[in-house]
């Protein structure tokens, strides 16, 4: 890991304003969409504050427009979340124009590393570092109907039975993720709470929410929805009838559970800490016994599920270090299930036979190719002396440690996409030697350097138009690094070189920081 700069702030820079022709020719496309929201919410668009004049507002609704989808639902989100409190009108549509937009997200769903140990620096961590920003369909459909839920209840409810409930599907040895979907279950809970508490659980109220609680419930594909989805049964109102109801379904659906050591070991499982799948069970077999539900088809349907799961295809980097380690698999397993009867499981058997044993997916390290350990050295040097000593405050203000930012700098003038993988590999190994510079250095030519650099850096990376979210991840470390410290505000001169950027993409995103700092 690279482990050697930081960020600073900047004297005031001049605020350039973009030009209401470039600006016209960012939206053109959604022009006549934008003059319709405006006349619709035109009531309201006099909404404002002395924080929040109507102009600014105005301008935000605009620039969400710009952004590729993920990117726009998601500004139209938390633009939505800090402008309700002035203005509900606006945030109302602009939360109803987010969930719609999320239609045309390439991702269906957020996914998380599998593993609890991995290299930071390498591909794989960096793809789900945008998959972290939540800006896949079914998070900003989630988020959205959370944030409605204070602004219009009903209209909560009605994009919330809108969303799809989500089936992931097996992840597999060959792939480093695992599918987390539990922004739906915390959406699910906000929605159930404004169903109320109905006075008869014969009453058209209580038999919709157990209707839509059945369809969740039947949607469960994945050991990772089991966490999630006890969480919600624990806090949920149900009558010991309906609880039944629902066990008896969720059993059905972890029988047909297909054979998965990837998501079944995700976070760990031959620990068992809190949140894997065994735990989860632990809390749903507490759950139906305090709604005196009969505990044997859960427990029994996960067992069956853990011993096809034995006897299947194994993932290599989640196998226990043992040197029989089937043997440990099982002890481990029999000793949790038989937890939680008290007539006791059939065992699971240690297979006759080793199962398969599948190889793990490459990590895509980073700083392999000539140039970029090269570099890499360059960066380590900015944070230790040529004796490997680290420099302290004082030595990072000399000309001295100044002339190592600039030999970095220089050197990494010839440095092309081309000398990596990938497009996305260059692009992330440039941004991380730029993270920690910024903070040591005053105002001045070097760090308007510096920050020419990294835009320059963010306009010509292809992954704004190939994986926005996660070009968009870098951006926001931009804006991190950018700041003295985590709780400084972030400086203008950061904020005036994304607005001031010809690139629709970053000048939108200034504007929407800006308003949200």
């Amino acid at each position: 890991m690279l482990g050697v700069l930081d960020t600073h702030s900047r004297g005031g820079a001049v605020v350039v304003r973009v030009s209401i022709y470039l600006l016209l020719l960012n939206v053109t496309p959604l022009l006549f969409a934008q003059l319709k929201f405006q006349a619709a919410a035109e009531p309201a668009g006099r909404c404002g504050s002395p924080e929040m004049p109507s102009p600014q507002v105005k301008e935000l609704v605009n620039l969400t427009s710009v952004l590729p989808p993920a990117l726009g639902a998601d500004a139209m989100i938390r633009v939505a979340v800090k402008i309700s409190p002035h203005c509900s009108a606006i945030a109302k549509d602009l939360l109803k124009r987010a969930f719609e937009q999320a239609d045309s997200v390439n991702h269906d769903m957020e996914y998380r590393r599998a593993a609890m140990t991995y290299l930071t620096d390498s591909r794989v961590t960096y793809v789900a570092n945008g998959y972290s920003l939540q800006m896949d369909k079914l998070s900003l459909q989630s988020r959205a109907t959370m944030a409605m839920v204070s602004l219009d209840g009903q209209m909560a409810i009605q994009l919330f039975e809108r969303i799809t409930p989500p089936k992931p599907a097996a992840a597999g040895c060959a792939s480093p993720f695992v599918p987390d979907v539990s922004i739906y279950y915390e959406a699910l809970e906000q929605v159930l709470r404004l169903y109320g508490i109905p006075k008869r659980y014969d009453s058209a109220r209580s038999q919709k929410s157990l209707l839509k609680m059945l369809d969740v419930v039947g949607a469960t594909t994945s050991p990772v929805q089991l966490m999630p989805l006890a969480s919600v049964l624990e806090k949920a109102n149900l009558s010991n009838q309906y609880a039944s109801v629902l066990m008896s379904s969720l059993a059905g659906a972890i029988e047909r559970f297909p054979v998965d050591d990837r998501s079944l070991s995700s976070n760990g499982r031959w620990r068992f800490f809190p949140g894997t799948p065994i735990d989860a069970v632990g809390k749903l077999v507490i759950w139906s016994r305090n709604h005196k539900v009969s505990t044997y088809a859960l427990v029994h349907a996960f067992r069956d599920y853990i011993d096809r799961s034995v006897h299947g295809a194994q993932c290599v980097d989640d196998l226990p270090k043992d040197a029989k380690p089937f043997v440990a698999i099982c002890d481990s397993w029999n000793k949790r299930l038989a937890a939680f009867t008290s007539s006791e499981p059939e065992k699971i058997d240690v297979p006759a036979s080793d199962p398969p044993v599948e190889a793990a997916p490459a990590e895509g390290q980073y700083w392999l190719s000539p140039k970029a350990q090269e570099l890499l050295i360059d960066g380590k040097h900015l944070n230790f002396d040529d004796t490997w000593k680290p420099f302290t405050m004082a030595q990072r203000s000399t000309a001295e440690w100044q002339d190592r930012v600039n030999t970095l700098l220089d050197h990494m003038s010839d440095w092309r996409s081309s000398d990596e993988q990938s497009p996305s590999d260059y692009f992330h190994q440039r941004c991380m030697l730029l993270y920690e510079i910024l903070p040591y250095l005053p105002p001045g030519t070097l760090s308007d350097r510096i920050t020419s650099i990294w835009i320059e850096t963010f306009e010509d990376s292809s992954l704004q138009w190939d994986n926005p979210e996660e070009w968009y991840f870098e951006v926001l470390k931009f804006l991190r690094f950018s700041k003295a410290n985590d709780k400084a505000q972030t400086p203008t001169f950061a904020l005036d070189s994304l607005k001031n950027s010809s690139n629709s993409y970053l000048h939108a995103s200034g504007v929407v920081a800006e308003f949200l700092k």
